[in-house]
């Protein structure tokens, strides 16, 4: 039973369902990043070539070295997350993608 649950919450990697968002969550992010992470090779991408395939970051700090692409947010009875999950993706000098990684928050209670 635990198997079925986690296949059913996964699902392949689909641009174009990476892209819609709805508010300001996107609805299948969380269930695609496995099979992103696993079948697609990020490492080596260019700058260009990572937009092509995952669109604008949500967020790029550091000299544009870093970028962070939403995943999941979690709000609590406020306006301040409780739970958040981006994917945080570094880049080279000369903006190619040497390393990226699942960055996962969750508000001590």
């Amino acid at each position: 039973m635990i198997l079925f649950e986690t296949a059913c919450n996964e699902i392949k990697f689909d641009k174009s369902k990476w892209l819609c968002k709805e508010d300001i969550e996107y609805p299948y992010r969380k269930t695609m990043l496995k099979d992103l992470t696993t079948n697609y090779k990020i490492k080596g991408l260019s700058y260009k070539q990572l937009i092509g395939l995952l669109g604008e970051p949500g967020n790029i700090i550091g000299n544009n070295n870093e970028a962070y692409y939403p995943i999941m947010q979690e709000y609590g009875s406020d306006i301040d997350p409780i739970h958040t999950i981006n994917l945080s993706i570094r880049f080279s000098q000369d903006s190619i993608v040497t390393d990226f990684k699942i960055d996962e928050w969750k508000k001590n209670k």
